[in-house]
């Protein structure tokens, strides 16, 4: 018990002592994102066409000291689900609009400082966590398109799919880590270059496809399947404000 009081002690001096030499800033970007899908196929080739896709937020952040920063920020950001799937020597779906997934980015992060140049430039490593949160409510969520035909007149064959989007859960915890340039134009402006990567344990997204295939010599039918765990690579340029206690 004593144990406790006395850890607990040392947590609220900190917090009561170090905002009196604290700096608070703010730092907005946007930028791009590249998503990363598992995907599965029961034939053939079936691969996610990762395009970038805009990504902007906000962050405010408070500098323990110097060289260490906690910072806690809201991102938005969607999921374009753009897939390729090649079956024997034919390119299926590459022209299919797919409904995107939307979601919101809450992260929170510990940012250090490794060096420093002429108090100009300065190279920050972070590492912290993420809630992404989708858009739709608690659950699992569907869409289920009707089925429809793709004709391939070259070949003389039609290929029919029926496609679900599940939401398993609203919200997923991701693993963040990434390394940030920051150059000082003022004393309280600054223009920030940062290069982050996201991972999730779990799927929060997933599409699977059914589908059939027909021609004058076959018949036959397959599974695809995708998962979004929120692993992105995402390439950020901002401007930050620094502010004074």
């Amino acid at each position: 018990m004593l144990s406790r009081n006395y850890w607990f002690c040392i947590l609220f001096l900190f917090f009561i002592y170090t905002p009196v030499k604290a700096q608070f800033y703010v730092n907005m970007e946007c930028g791009l994102k590249w998503d990363i899908v598992q995907t599965f196929a029961s034939e053939g080739d079936f691969n996610f066409a990762n395009r970038p896709d805009f990504m902007g937020g906000a962050r405010l952040g408070f500098e323990i000291n110097p060289y260490l920063a906690l910072e806690l920020g809201v991102y938005v950001h969607q999921l374009n689900n753009n897939y390729v799937y090649r079956l024997d020597g034919v390119y299926w779906l590459n022209k299919e609009q797919w409904l995107p997934a939307q979601f919101l980015q809450f992260p929170l992060r510990l940012k250090t400082t490794i060096f420093t140049i002429k108090k100009k430039l300065s190279i920050h490593p972070y590492l912290g966590i993420a809630l992404l949160v989708h858009r739709h409510e608690t659950g699992r969520y569907e869409w289920r398109f009707q089925q429809q035909v793709i004709e391939d007149p070259t070949n003389s064959s039609s290929f029919k799919y029926e496609y679900n989007a599940s939401f398993k859960s609203r919200y997923l915890l991701l693993g963040e880590a990434g390394l940030m340039a920051e150059y000082k134009v003022t004393r309280h402006f600054s223009i920030t270059l940062s290069l982050g990567f996201t991972m999730g344990s779990t799927s929060i997204h997933d599409s699977l496809l059914y589908w059939e295939r027909k021609t004058p010599a076959l018949d036959d039918e397959g599974i695809l399947n995708a998962q979004y765990k929120g692993d992105q690579i995402s390439l950020m340029l901002g401007v930050q404000c620094l502010f004074k206690k």
